[in-house]
């Protein structure tokens, strides 16, 4: 094995816009020098990734990656990036104002290569806004729009990336703005960046009482979009009106957050409407986070989605999907603040662990009665809340302090901008969800109609010793029809009728609902 780098080629006009580098690396030891490998050497897997592409761009990539995933010698590697597929590729993104690179590096043993679809960057110098939806960092949907700024190194080397984005989450009535800046990229597989921002969520208090955080973060990401680490510190703060329930004015107010977290994201899914010729993909998704290092959260949170799709009857397009969540406190009798628990119920936005048709947003698991006015709650009922935190630290020895702080709660008048639930849900530590769906093109106004049948379950408690038997009791089921209209990301908007088969005392249903969807996200 060697190392090789093809590209800038002298290709065809259809195909300039494309730059393809390859690295083929193997066995042990360095390489020194530049040498040559037989175009017949044998390719065993080539692994697709496919980063930032979407709607038409993202489903012409598909074509192309099935073909070179056909290839299985150096040489019809070669030839299938140089083919006909990528030629239509390159003339759909420019369609779309888009310019596409393809990365192709070593895989993680001998005989694999890893080839990559993105946007290429624009030259130095030049500024690009972008609009993005898709898999969040919480891996639900979210819509981001980010304005960057390619500025030269000063080593003349590659760029550096500066930029702003905001970002809008439906399902959790949440924003967020950050400033990011992405070091020049080395030779290494993975890009370093470092973020700033802050953020809101619960901004109507309809879904619970009003957050806020302020946050840092430094992030590794792997070439193929693949993986990403990251490490994380924020400040977060919950604004409980004093028509709160006690258990969310009981609860810790003010937590700090230190995290070490790990994601990993595949997605070739075929967009429906689109390049027929890609019949099925998979998504693969899953993140895993730990804190405690410094801060008064000690947490292990992990997540995960999957997902098959298959074009069946022609246009039509089914979906079969499994997600899960759990967040177990690290140290003994550590609770789970609200923002780090797992909610269930709604389809406006929701991800695919917490979409349940049939039930409200997060109508679904514990809750507790919010205060009315003139009602008795108790010690908890002032605006100002005195709470005692115990605060991790690093010294010559792991130690811990405790702190009396104080947490001043929103006049309940605030709160009335609209009708507010009578209950607030406290959601759970531990959440499984199993949705099947089809959808089918419709011959009016580019419409689709689709079916779908869900089954999860929400837990309050994952280390409960009844743990079966909470899993059966807490099971809830519905199916679904609707009606929607693509959206440009691949995602969809429209309006579903459910019918709970399964519900608990205390559920709160919503037979009609709004569905919408980002990223090909059904």
């Amino acid at each position: 094995w060697a190392r090789i780098r093809w590209g800038p080629f002298n290709l065809p006009a259809a195909l300039r816009s494309i730059v393809v580098v390859m690295t083929v690396v193997g066995g042990g030891g360095s390489i020194s020098g530049r040498r040559f490998v037989r175009a017949n050497e044998p390719v065993d897997e080539v692994r697709i990734s496919l980063v930032g592409l979407q709607g038409r761009t993202h489903a012409a990539a598909l074509v192309a990656a099935k073909v070179a995933q056909g290839a299985r010698t150096l040489g019809e590697l070669d030839r299938s990036l140089r083919g006909e597929e990528v030629a239509k590729l390159t003339s759909v993104a420019a369609a779309h104002g888009e310019d596409v690179s393809i990365g192709v590096t070593p895989g993680p043993q001998r005989g694999v290569i890893c080839v990559t679809y993105r946007n290429a960057p624009p030259p130095v110098g030049t500024s690009t806004v972008v609009i993005d939806a898709g898999l969040g960092d919480e891996l639900d949907a979210s819509c981001s729009l980010r304005a960057e700024h390619f500025a030269a190194a000063a080593d003349g080397g590659s760029p550096v990336c500066l930029g702003l984005a905001g970002m809008l989450n439906f399902a959790n009535d949440a924003t967020r703005a950050t400033f990011c800046l992405s070091p020049p990229m080395t030779t290494s597989n993975f890009v370093p960046s470092v973020e700033i921002g802050l953020g809101a969520a619960n901004m109507t208090e309809l879904l619970g009482p009003l957050q806020r955080a302020t946050f840092g973060a430094l992030s590794l990401k792997h070439a193929s979009g693949r993986h990403v680490f990251q490490l994380k510190a924020a400040a977060r703060d919950m604004l409980p009106s004093n028509l709160a329930s006690i258990s969310i004015k009981r609860g810790p107010l003010q937590t700090s957050k230190a995290s070490l977290a790990y994601k990993y994201v595949n997605d070739t899914r075929p967009v429906m409407d689109i390049c027929a010729e890609t019949s099925s993909g998979n998504l693969q998704a899953a993140s895993l986070e730990l804190s405690g290092f410094f801060g008064d959260v000690a947490l292990a949170r992990a997540k995960f989605a999957l997902m098959h799709s298959r074009r069946i009857s022609g246009n039509g397009l089914f979906n079969l999907s499994a997600a899960g969540a759990l967040a177990m406190p690290l140290i003994g009798g550590g609770i789970i603040p609200f923002q780090d628990r797992f909610f269930l119920g709604g389809t406006f936005g929701q991800g695919l662990g917490q979409r349940l048709p049939g039930f409200a947003a997060r109508g679904v698991g514990p809750t507790d009665k919010r205060q009315g006015p003139g009602l008795d709650s108790g010690d908890v009922s002032s605006g100002v809340i005195e709470q005692v935190r115990t605060v991790f630290g690093f010294g010559r020895d792991w130690q811990t302090e405790q702190r009396l702080e104080t947490t001043t709660t929103l006049a309940g008048e605030g709160a009335q901008c609209c009708a507010q639930p009578s209950v607030d849900r406290l959601g759970g530590s531990a959440r499984v969800s199993v949705a099947a769906t089809f959808q089918w093109p419709l011959p009016v106004l580019g419409l689709r109609g689709f079916l779908s049948g869900t089954a999860a379950v929400l837990m309050s408690d994952a280390t409960t010793p009844n743990f079966a038997r909470d899993l059966v009791d807490q099971t809830r089921v519905s199916v679904a029809v609707g009606l929607a209209a693509p959206l440009p990301s691949g995602g969809m908007l429209g309006i579903s009728f459910a019918q709970p088969l399964v519900a608990r005392k205390g559920d709160e249903i919503s037979r009609c609902q709004a569905w919408m969807s980002f990223g090909n996200l059904l």
